[in-house]
């Protein structure tokens, strides 16, 4: 999506940004080059975005342009404390309709064979439920395939009809990854508080082996089905500039460590230092050329 955020001193800057495509550039970032699928349009705006991508180190050949459609478009509040407030506008947007697109069988092609899969909670809440079918079939290919899938909840109610359909996705999505990366207050909105109330149970309970499940200031936690949990500490930065984004950044330190041999406390460490990084500059991504501060 386009992102407009403000910076400390009230001036309105133009970024690029999304769960997904966060993840993406983060683990760019961690020198892997990530294959980064959506639809965008064929507007100015949406030439800039591809260009952006490029020079973060994605590729984008499979990226899917809407002859139509824009992409969508959110702004930021943050307060004070560096929490933040979104405003959205993205019922219309290009990404919505990628499974529609002609050359989707293409992309398609390209997941299935991936070594890791990655899709989170917001991209299955966008799609029309015929093409949520065709995503989690991708997902199953990568498993039918030995590849890893990994899935961030990411549950946001606004974008879903109500808590039960999202339980019936999220319990589909979660049942085929091999590692899920939940928050635990989202956890706790999706499934209830007393069924969230032992960390990761209810993605363990539909059969997930792993489940990391990221704790903000209180760290994280790295819970398997038949290992004791791992607790790491978080690692807080001076100043807290932004907070949007670190979840993603998050994600990204991990999946890089784990895909570049760390094991799983070192994947961890890298996991919760990408995402302290992120909260030292304004908005979901930091200036492009800017390295990893660990």
């Amino acid at each position: 999506m386009l992102e407009l955020a403000h910076d400390a001193a009230g001036t309105l800057s133009l970024n690029y940004a999304g769960d997904a495509l966060n993840t993406a550039a983060y683990i760019a970032r961690h020198g892997l080059q990530p294959h980064f699928i959506s639809a965008i349009g064929q507007d100015h705006y949406s030439d800039m975005m591809m260009e952006s991508w490029r020079e973060r180190g994605l590729e984008v050949s499979h990226v899917l342009r809407h002859p139509t459609r824009l992409p969508g478009l959110y702004a930021i509040h943050r307060t004070t404390t560096g929490d933040r407030e979104f405003l959205y506008w993205r019922s219309e947007s290009a990404a919505r309709e990628m499974c529609n697109l002609p050359d989707w069988p293409n992309c398609a092609s390209l997941a299935k064979a991936a070594t890791v899969l990655y899709f989170t909670g917001i991209t299955l809440a966008i799609l029309a439920d015929r093409h949520k079918e065709m995503l989690l079939e991708l997902a199953q290919c990568v498993r039918d395939n030995h590849g890893h899938v990994v899935f961030d909840p990411n549950y946001r109610p606004i974008l879903w009809t109500d808590r039960d359909y999202a339980r019936s996705w999220m319990t589909r999505a979660g049942s085929l990854a091999t590692l899920v990366l939940a928050t635990d207050a989202d956890d706790q909105a999706l499934w209830g508080e007393k069924a969230a109330s032992v960390l990761g149970e209810p993605w363990l309970r539909i059969g997930v082996d792993h489940v990391v499940m990221k704790q903000g200031v209180n760290g994280s936690s790295w819970i398997s089905r038949n290992a004791p949990a791992i607790h790491c500490a978080a690692k807080t930065p001076q100043s807290i500039i932004d907070t949007t984004g670190a979840g993603d950044a998050f994600n990204a330190g991990l999946i890089a460590g784990l895909a570049n041999g760390l094991d799983t406390d070192e994947a961890m460490t890298l996991a919760n230092a990408t995402a302290a990084d992120s909260l030292t500059y304004s908005g979901a991504l930091p200036p492009i050329g800017r390295s990893v501060r660990s």
